[in-house]
């Protein structure tokens, strides 16, 4: 077996009311939605990573307050191994001018409650979301382990 290829993405949760900010994007004529964020690039510290990549694809100025989930996934073939590493966010500037380019269709704020009708990747992350929602209380760091 072969090296694994690893791929470090960070995204930040930024809630808004009863709305959560998502990104939609299309991968093999699919559309689906996510946590935005994207890939940490060499040099680049996480923090820095996540509010350039907000800044990017949505206009906002964030500030992360704090490591929520570190997402790990490993392919049944174990040849791709991704780790996401998800913060919780706070705007704290900047105007909300979501820039569609490529697979990446924008960005919206969307009800909590609707997270569990739409196409959302990893699914994981949208139970942990609703189901601190439902009850009220806030979203406790977990580290999320699965394979794809």
């Amino acid at each position: 077996m072969g090296e694994a290829k690893l791929s470090i993405r960070v995204s930040v949760v930024l809630i808004d009311g009863g709305r959560i900010l998502l990104s939609n994007h299309i991968e093999d004529d699919e559309p689906f939605w996510t946590l935005p964020g994207g890939r940490l690039k060499t040099g680049e510290t996480v923090n820095e990573a996540v509010v350039r990549e907000l800044k990017e694809e949505t206009g906002l100025d964030i500030e992360p307050k704090g490591l929520l989930f570190v997402d790990e996934a490993v392919s049944n073939d174990r040849t791709i191994h991704g780790l996401q590493l998800v913060f919780r966010g706070e705007t704290v500037g900047g105007a909300f001018h979501p820039k569609p380019e490529g697979q990446y269709l924008g960005a919206e704020f969307v009800e909590i409650e609707k997270l569990t009708e739409i196409n959302f990747k990893p699914s994981v992350i949208v139970e942990e979301i609703v189901s601190a929602h439902a009850s009220g209380s806030r979203l406790v760091p977990k580290f999320i382990q699965r394979q794809y």
